[in-house]
Formats: structure tokens, sequence, C-alpha cells
């Protein structure tokens, strides 16, 4: 009986020993032979999966994406507006070895996505999709509370996108820990008049 081969976890496996080469060197230093030996898994593996190191280094950007939306739909499926944008937003702080890891991996890819197109195009996806849903979320828990003008939503969702940001690099640089960061969110959700927001 021939062996079926999970071939969706074999690249997973590929992509989290690129994440562990990319955290130690750097996007830079990405080869096929120093995945393979962060992964245990030999080169010929890797490129019976990936036919280039731009695709897996491109693949690599596009599972971290499709990773943290799916925490946040597991975070927010059936929660309110207001919690739901708690996750948005704090999800990015890392609390965790495996988060601080990943933040800085993300953060990689964010500045190679500078002068890598293929690349800018998975970030700036990751990034229109982010605000339209603080929008959204901003604009459910506002409607409860009063109207507000479309332009006035999107500048606030834009600043509380940006304050998580801020909050990621400062924790991943040392200079605050994880809950000093969501206790600074927690406080700014609270001023702005949004419930369900927790340090």
């Amino acid at each position: 009986m021939p062996r079926v081969v999970d071939h969706a976890a074999r690249r997973l496996e590929i992509v989290h020993a690129l994440w562990a080469v990319i955290h130690a060197r750097g996007l830079d230093s990405v080869s096929f032979r120093a995945v393979a030996e962060a992964g245990g898994v030999s080169i010929g593996r890797i490129q019976h999966y990936f036919p280039s190191k731009a695709a897996l280094i491109r693949e690599g950007c596009a599972q971290m994406v499709a990773a943290a939306e799916g925490k946040y739909r597991e975070q927010a499926a059936t929660a309110p507006p207001g919690s739901r944008l708690w996750a948005l937003l704090s999800g990015s702080i890392p609390g965790t070895d495996a988060e601080r890891l990943g933040a800085a991996v993300w953060y990689a890819y964010l500045a190679k996505s500078v002068s890598d197109p293929a690349l800018a195009e998975i970030v700036l996806d990751a990034v229109r999709t982010s605000r339209s849903e603080a929008i959204q979320l901003l604009r459910a828990v506002r409607d409860e509370l009063a109207a507000t003008p479309d332009a006035a939503l999107e500048e606030d969702a834009l600043a509380l996108l940006a304050l998580g940001d801020g909050l990621t690099q400062r924790v991943l640089v040392g200079a605050l820990d994880s809950a000093e960061a969501r206790e600074v969110l927690a406080r700014e959700l609270t001023r702005q008049g949004v419930e369900g927001g927790s340090a």
C-alpha cells in the first residue's frame, strides 16, 4: 500500500525552517542549504516544493499572513466588535518566545517588501485588510454610541493600527514588555469609548 504523504504539512515544515533561518540570520541569509539544515530535511525536498529561493520566501510571507488571519478569526469568531478590535490590534504584540520570533520575522518581511514587489503585494494586501477590518469594527462600536463621520473613523482606525504596530516594535526591542504594551493599548481603546479590550 503506498504511503500517504501530507504535502501541506511538508510545505509548512519547510516554511517553519525558513522562519528559523530568517530569525537567526536575516532574510538575505536564506538559502536552500540553510533552510535544509534548520529543518533537518534534504535540499531536494525543498526544491520539490519550491522552485526557487524567491518562491520559498514568498510562500513564507503568505503563510505568515494566513496564520495571523487564522488566529484572529479564531479569537474573534463570536466576539462583540470591541473585543474583535482588541484582538486585531493586540494580536501582533508578542507575549511568548514563539510570538516574538513571528513578529521579528514579519518585520524582516516588511523591510524586504520595500524593494521586492512580490513581497510588497502580500504585505500591502494584509495591511489593507487590517485597515478595512479596523474601520468596520470601529464603526460598529461607534454606531452603538453615536454616528461618526467616515473620515474620522478612517483616521482613528489608522491611528489605532499605528499604535499597535509601534507597541509591537517596542516589545521586540525590549523597550516595553508585553503586559505594558497591552495596558497602553487598552487605555487608548477605553479613551476612544471601545469596550471589550483588556490588558
